[in-house]
């Protein structure tokens, strides 16, 4: 969560305001519910004290999401109006006033998350309709938002293989690394899905616009298993949040847990020190995706 911070409710912050209303959250450090005035802006949820507060109270950023599934609980008055938010690094338990509520937060928070509409929700063919339009809207949005970064440099035809090969680039902290793609989450994933012989992590934009993120891709018992690490930007680097973990089965994630097994921030100079922390971080096993020119002029014909 982040410390409170003005969010101006302006024209262009409204242009993307998907849902709002009352929801309750109950993070790990809290002992019950609060009650917050929630608006859902872009891929972020901020908290209001009230739906006239000016400032939020917390935000939740869902770049990290995994999955949200309600919570068969139920309240005090029987309702199972409770759902449960997780993110690669938390998890967050959520609670509305009604069944339809709840519907609808799930529907606008996958909406935005999958950029697909979810068909298994009790939704109102008018409902169903604004998903598409919200879909629509954010996949906008992440256009708008990967525009504005500066272009990527020439890949090279031949992937990295250890942490002794990773490219390097001018120590400057606006040089991209060339593992770096102007893809959303989603389009890494798929990108790292089709190209897992030639590596298996991207450096990409933020989904809310606020720096890069680590897209990374490894096999556990034959399946693909995504994991994204946001990267924070300040005026003379980049700041790494390894959070303590406790799920992590995987060799190098597990290599992650015992050197941060209270969490910590990390500083790094220029993305290409983040790519190489990652790369000496896992012993070699993760490998930045270097793609041949031709493909990646190509990148954004993916389809989902």
């Amino acid at each position: 969560m982040a410390s409170p911070s003005p969010l101006k409710r302006n024209k262009a912050s409204q242009q993307y305001c998907y849902y709002e209303g009352f929801l309750e959250k109950r993070s790990p450090e809290d002992k019950d519910f609060i009650k917050y005035w929630a608006a859902l802006r872009g891929n972020t949820i901020f908290f209001h004290s009230n739906g006239r507060s000016i400032e939020y109270v917390e935000k939740l950023e869902l770049d990290m999401f995994q999955s949200l599934v309600d919570d068969n609980s139920k309240d005090a008055n029987q309702k199972n109006v409770r759902m449960t938010l997780k993110l690669q690094n938390k998890t967050v338990k959520l609670k509305v006033a009604s069944f339809e509520t709840k519907e609808l937060w799930k529907g606008f928070i996958l909406a935005v998350t999958k950029l697909e509409v979810p068909t298994n929700l009790a939704l109102l063919p008018g409902q169903i309709h604004r998903l598409t339009e919200v879909v629509n809207e954010e996949k906008e949005r992440l256009s708008k938002l990967t525009s504005s970064l500066p272009p990527s440099p020439t890949p090279s035809s031949k992937p990295a293989t250890s942490k002794k090969t990773v490219t390097q680039s001018k120590d400057t902290n606006t040089s991209l690394p060339q593992c770096f793609y102007r893809v959303s989450r989603l389009e890494a994933e798929a990108l790292l899905e089709r190209h897992a012989n030639q590596g298996n992590m991207v450096l990409r934009p933020a989904g809310d616009n606020s720096g890069v993120a680590v897209s990374t891709c490894q096999k556990v018992k034959g399946t693909p298993e995504y994991k994204h690490y946001k990267i924070r930007t300040i005026t003379n680097g980049y700041i790494i949040d390894i959070e303590p973990q406790t799920d992590w089965t995987d060799s190098w994630f597990c290599c992650f847990k015992q050197r941060n097994s209270r969490g910590r921030k990390v500083f790094c100079k220029t993305l290409q020190e983040v790519v190489e922390y990652f790369v000496v971080n896992t012993n070699g096993t993760l490998v930045p995706l270097f793609m041949d020119t031709e493909y990646e002029n190509n990148i954004y014909r993916f389809t989902f």
